[in-house]
């Protein structure tokens, strides 16, 4: 899939006047899959991404240990270690994305949750293991109903976390409010690209066919082939889940796959608008207006070196 590096080139050429900025992806999809293409080019956990000789990079996330389980408290913390290392080379980190929920969570942070507890993971391990995760999905909904409305009956990884929530504090995952506030140690400067819809729904189903041309569905057989199941979080992301659909169902055809895959692009595209919009201080732009991005940006900078003086 191009998406990761699409999202990460995108952002750094919008602002490549400036040569002062690097680029971080939260894109929980380059985080979490155990995509072929993605994890040849990138073995260890922060890679370049993008050199182009101005010293300009892009990090993206790859932690190859906890593929079936990387979240968004694994996020943050790469996230803030990379925004540090990238202000430490005298670069003006960009987060570029993605997953609503990862971006959202390096703006605000994590709810106070408890942390792991290794012999609690083992027990509904054995659990996972004797029982299956349809019983562990139903024990959750029992406790916690609402975090259990939120999940996937599948995902295992998300519907175990929440049951160790509750069974070490006796509290619901979603009685743990998210914070209100941004965080204080970061200034921010958020800005939206927006297409009129006609024009974004046309380069989306544009997009997916250049991803069958360039190879998705050789892609899933090799995925297949190296053990990917369905329930791993990597799996879930559109473009990838629909295929598994084909498998269940039976009477789908690869053209109604390609036009499952546009439908849930444009369904998904809608989705994230409307989460970005509802984020404090958005300023929105055309990606065509790269001249007035990047005013913003000159003007943000200004603004926020007087004020660190």
């Amino acid at each position: 899939m191009v998406k990761l590096q699409k999202t990460a080139l995108f952002s750094v050429i919008l602002i490549l006047p400036f040569l002062l900025f690097s680029c971080v992806s939260s894109d929980s999809e380059g985080n979490e899959r155990t995509i072929s293409e993605i994890s040849s080019k990138f073995p260890s956990r922060i890679e370049t991404l993008l050199d182009n000789g101005e010293n300009l990079k892009a990090l993206a996330f790859i932690d190859r240990r906890r593929r079936e389980g990387f979240n968004a408290g694994d996020f943050l913390r790469l996230a803030d270690d990379a925004v540090k290392a990238v202000w430490g080379r005298g670069r003006i980190p960009v987060l570029s994305g993605g997953t609503a929920f990862y971006f959202k969570t390096f703006l605000f942070g994590l709810p106070n949750l408890p942390g792991e507890n290794p012999e609690l993971r083992k027990e509904l391990a054995r659990q996972l293991a004797d029982s299956g995760i349809e019983a562990l999905y139903r024990e959750l909904k029992q406790w916690d109903a609402e975090t259990a409305s939120r999940l996937e009956p599948g995902d295992s990884s998300r519907i175990l976390r929440a049951l160790e929530v509750f069974r070490s504090s006796g509290r619901p995952l979603s009685a743990f409010p998210l914070p209100t506030r941004p965080r204080e140690e970061f200034s921010c400067l958020l800005i939206g690209l927006e297409r009129p819809r006609e024009e974004l729904y046309e380069r989306i189903n544009r997009r997916v066919d250049i991803m069958f041309e360039q190879g998705l569905t050789g892609e899933i057989k090799t995925l297949l082939s190296q053990g990917a199941k369905e329930e791993f979080p990597g799996m879930k992301g559109i473009g990838y889940s629909e295929f598994f659909d084909l498998f269940r169902e039976g009477c789908l055809t690869l053209p109604q796959v390609r036009e499952r895959i546009k439908r849930n692009s444009r369904r998904y595209a809608k989705r994230q608008l409307t989460f970005f919009r509802s984020l404090p201080g958005v300023r929105w732009f055309h990606p065509s207006q790269t001249r007035e991005v990047q005013a913003a940006v000159k003007s943000f900078m200004t603004q926020w070196g007087k004020a660190a003086r």
